[in-house]
């Protein structure tokens, strides 16, 4: 899929690197947060359970292919949000008013991540989404889309800048799903998408 970015925020460096480690943790320094969703082989599945870091290398390796990427530009200690998609509408009848109604949902990709950086290293606390439009539904009397969503909760471990961390995977029948609408055909052979963050300063 195309390669999405939406800036939001761009701070000022923060505190020199003699302040005690209580304010080191208060640091405000621009960062750009990387969410990549990745479909892998069940080979490369398997040497990637049971680590939360993945290599450069395998990430353009044989077995893994980069499905979409999602980018934020923050500072550390604050939180930021990034929607990339577009609003979808529902249209209902609503008997109180007499009359159809309209409302809208966000169909695409959606990333929350706060990073705090304790002793030069950073810690991130993350909620991505992903969903894609399968069809909308008319029944005659509401229409709605149909969308597949793929979310995923997690705080990681301190990690250096440029590391690439695991924060969440999806498999089976829920990954498969989601792979067809990509277009991987109706019978995807590796059902697996991986989500993977990288922190970078700016």
């Amino acid at each position: 899929m195309k390669k999405t970015a939406l800036v939001l925020l761009v701070g000022l460096s923060g505190l020199a690197w003699a302040e005690p480690e209580k304010k080191d943790t208060d640091r405000k320094e621009p960062i750009v947060m990387r969410l990549q969703a990745l479909q892998v082989s069940d080979q490369v599945a398997r040497g990637w359970d049971g680590d939360w870091r993945v290599k450069a290398a395998d990430l353009g390796g044989d077995g893994v292919h980069l499905l979409q990427t999602t980018e934020v530009v923050g500072i550390t200690g604050r939180e930021c949000s990034v929607t990339v998609g577009r609003k979808n509408h529902v249209i209902y009848y609503d008997p109180r008013a007499t009359q159809f109604q309209i409302q809208y949902v966000d169909v695409g990709a959606k990333l929350n991540c706060l990073c705090k950086v304790v002793e030069g290293r950073v810690s991130a606390e993350v909620s991505a989404e992903l969903s894609l439009l399968e069809k909308n539904v008319n029944d005659g009397k509401t229409s709605y889309p149909q969308s597949i969503p793929l979310s995923s909760h997690t705080s990681t471990p301190a990690f250096a800048y440029g590391d690439h961390v695991l924060i969440g995977n999806v498999r089976g029948v829920e990954a498969r799903h989601y792979l067809e609408v990509l277009g991987a055909g109706s019978n995807p052979k590796n059902a697996n998408v991986y989500f993977v963050l990288t922190v970078e300063r700016l």
